[in-house]
């Protein structure tokens, strides 16, 4: 496992890039971004020091779904696919921490979605019953698409 430093602003790795690792972060903090540097540029997630990113592309092996940018200078511990299994056996602990960090991000971006949903399903009700969207309805709308604005 080799440590690595990346100043604030710095890509991380690309959304759609093929990589075989993961990253443990010792200090800073970094931002995973969807569409990054685009007009639907989505930032997903902060994670600070102590939280780990990347082990989806990792583990299923198919491109980033996202790119990682270092959102304040960071120190990141790179961990190898082929160093993962070692990674088990030296530190179950945070292996166990990879999979609560993993299943807590699941967990809120499906109850983002799920949330979008409803927005979108209240949307459609008010279009059939030929009712203007209320203002809160809109603005849930927005904040959901982003549009016009930047996270």
């Amino acid at each position: 496992m080799k440590t690595e430093k990346f100043s604030k602003g710095q890509v991380i790795f690309s959304e759609n890039a093929v990589e075989s690792c993961m990253y443990d972060i010792i200090s800073g903090s970094v931002s995973i971004v969807a569409g990054y540097n685009t007009a639907e540029e989505k930032e997903l997630a902060v994670l600070e020091a102590g939280a780990s990113f990347g082990e989806m592309g990792m583990i299923e092996k198919l491109p980033r779904s996202a790119t990682a940018v270092a959102k304040k200078d960071a120190e990141l511990n790179i961990i190898e696919a082929d160093e993962f299994n070692e990674y088990f056996k030296d530190k179950p602990g945070k292996v166990l921490n990879i999979i609560r960090n993993t299943s807590g991000r699941v967990r809120q971006l499906t109850a983002e979605y799920v949330d979008a949903c409803n927005c979108i399903a209240q949307y459609c009700k008010c279009e059939e019953n030929g009712e203007k969207p209320g203002e809160q309805l809109m603005d849930k709308l927005k904040k959901i698409s982003m549009v016009g604005k930047k996270k």
